[in-house]
């Protein structure tokens, strides 16, 4: 909710305040059409004045609602004004980039490698050999 709150203030910021009645008008139909339907169901009610009557008795209200409503729709609509995305990048563009870009990717190596090995053959019971194994593997990961 906060995230939806800054984003919805940066959209406020960027669109005309005389612009603000229009574009909430234009989500009225958004919100009676699925919105409210979808709440009345949430809520199991029939119809608006009960709805308002349960989200009265929720400490909410049809108003807060419907502004939460058009401040999502606002900051969703702002996100996507703000962000553009090339769907169309292919393989020989991603290879380009990565090679001009190298140092980006250059990362000292960190893998050790250690192999930790028991001959069955020195042990008469194999549940032995896989106890050695065991020990072995956890003086490693403890040694760390």
């Amino acid at each position: 909710m906060v995230d939806r709150k800054l984003l919805f203030n940066q959209f406020r910021r960027t669109v005309p305040q005389e612009n603000m009645p229009k574009i909430e008008e234009n989500l009225r139909q958004p919100f009676e059409e699925h919105e409210l339907p979808a709440l009345m169901k949430q809520v199991n009610v029939d119809n608006q004045r009960d709805l308002e009557i349960e989200l009265a008795r929720l400490g909410s209200s049809l108003a807060d609602v419907r502004r939460g409503f058009n401040e999502r729709l606002m900051a969703s609509e702002w996100i996507r004004s703000k962000v553009k995305v090339n769907e169309d990048v292919g393989p020989d563009e991603m290879i380009d980039y990565y090679r001009t870009h190298l140092k980006d990717y250059d990362y000292p190596s960190r893998a050790r490698w250690e192999e930790l090995a028991v001959r069955k053959s020195r042990f008469k019971d194999p549940r032995e050999a896989i106890a050695e194994i065991c020990w072995m593997g956890n003086e490693v990961f403890s040694a760390r």
